[in-house]
């Protein structure tokens, strides 16, 4: 009974297996076996199998074979050799073979790239210890790979930039996901260089637990530099059209007061019509200078807790005589029973407020031209502020350059207070965003962010305030 099934499991398996005695009376393979081979069992010739027998160790250990089957296609098995029967007249001999044809050329494969990569491909263990370390770590930073085994990429890692590589490893193994960091690492000659690796964990497929980690790294050295190039050609390019805008700017108002004063020393007499001139053309120029320097100079913020609606009813009551006595109107819509509160300086934010509101009066027209400021908690926590007139609006073209330097949609304006309001709005991670269309007036939307440390990143029309 027994005899029967284990005759059964041996010609129906899947993994090719062979019995034999020492004189060869007693051979016998399972179909595996031959289809593994690529003979059938009455074409198979003895000396082939023969010639098997005796190419395995007999000591039990495993080993791996090339085989030339019958139809010249090149096979490689893991083989394996165990004894059956003990006995001093025959012993019977049991040989299992595995294919491996397929993961052996993968793993070449793989191994070829890997060596011939120019990038540093390297195994860790899951406390980053380096279990695999590619050929081109040579070239990278002179290290031979064989020098790094057993070691840590702490080992080599600038100080300053282990915390942020520990908080990226801290990170792969919480969710188990792939990182990218980037750091400077030693070479052996002592100097550092920058490095850019891509981590990726290698889970277990059937825990999904994970087993180990590779990296995959590349020298960014030259693109760091090409990149600090470019910054500073582009620094360079924005102060030469600064330049070229402020002298542009002065120059203007300096021409008529050059012009009027010469007069005066022509004719020896005071014109008060054109000393009104002088005086409106050297306020323009202190104006261009003060906003020039205002948008220089360093500034300090100091972060505090800020409730934005009584911050915007300052504004409104700072602004308001002025508007009334134009006959302009502002209203402030919000509910009394949230809490608008974000974490900024409320100086610098005042500062916008201001600006963007002004620039509102400024656009609509006298008795019939009002400014209403709405203000909304989201749920993304972010503070969104809404500054809406009823003015004649702005042009596309003209609508998407505004916040440049010396450009400005008014007849005296010169654009360094938008441009200002950005950058304190950039500064607080938050976002400040135009729409309009002609005949249907502004709307200004004002991000922040209820933490400050959280970038805001919203669209003109991601939310729509009443």
């Amino acid at each position: 009974m027994h005899t029967d099934i284990f005759k059964q499991i041996f010609y129906q398996s899947n993994i090719a297996q062979l019995i034999y005695s020492e004189n060869n009376k007693v051979l016998e393979g399972n179909q595996a076996f031959y289809d593994f081979i690529g003979f059938s069992k009455d074409d198979c010739p003895l000396e082939i199998l023969k010639e098997l027998i005796r190419s395995i160790p007999d000591d039990g250990t495993e080993m791996k074979r090339k085989f030339c089957t019958s139809k010249g296609t090149e096979k490689i098995a893991k083989i394996t050799k165990s004894e059956l029967q003990p006995a001093k007249e025959s012993p019977l001999h049991h040989i299992q073979m595995i294919d491996i044809t397929d993961s052996t050329k993968n793993e070449r494969m793989y191994r070829l790239i890997a060596e011939n990569s120019l990038d540093v491909i390297n195994i860790h263990r899951l406390d980053g210890c380096y279990l695999y370390v590619s050929p081109s770590i040579k070239e990278a930073s002179g290290y031979e790979p064989r020098d790094m085994l057993g070691k840590y990429p702490n080992d080599y890692i600038h100080e300053e930039d282990i915390p942020h590589c520990n908080e990226k490893h801290i990170e792969l193994m919480a969710h188990k996901g792939p990182v990218m960091m980037t750091y400077r690492t030693k070479r052996n000659d002592g100097s550092y260089f920058w490095m850019e690796s891509a981590v990726k964990p290698i889970l277990d497929a059937e825990t999904g637990e994970i087993q180990e980690i590779i990296s995959i790294s590349r020298n960014i050295e030259n693109r760091i530099i090409a990149n600090e190039l470019m910054e500073k050609s582009e620094k360079l390019a924005v102060i030469g059209r600064m330049a070229a805008a402020v002298a542009h700017e002065i120059r203007n108002p300096l021409t008529p007061i050059k012009g009027f004063i010469q007069i005066f020393q022509a004719t020896k007499e005071y014109n008060e019509k054109y000393g009104k001139v002088i005086l409106s053309e050297l306020e323009r120029l202190e104006n261009i200078i003060s906003e020039f320097l205002n948008m220089a100079k360093p500034h300090h913020e100091k972060v505090e807790k800020i409730n934005l609606s009584k911050t915007l009813e300052n504004v409104i009551q700072l602004m308001g005589s002025q508007a009334a006595i134009e006959n302009k109107s502002i209203g402030f819509v919000y509910d009394q029973d949230q809490d608008y509160e974000v974490m900024g300086d409320i100086s610098s934010l005042k500062q916008v407020f201001i600006n963007v509101v002004q620039n509102a009066l400024d656009a609509i027209e006298k008795n019939t031209g009002s400014v209403t400021i709405s203000i909304e908690n989201v749920e993304e926590g972010h503070v969104c502020i809404l500054v809406k007139d009823n003015g004649p609006g702005i042009e596309k073209d003209r609508l998407a350059i505004l916040g440049e330097p010396f450009y400005s949609t008014k007849e005296k304006g010169i654009g360094l207070g938008l441009m200002t309001s950005y950058k304190i709005i950039e500064n607080h991670k938050g976002q400040i965003r135009f729409s309009s269309e002609l005949g249907n007036g502004t709307e200004v939307y004002i991000c922040l962010s209820k933490t400050g440390d959280t970038p805001v990143v919203c669209s003109p029309r991601i939310y729509t305030i009443e």
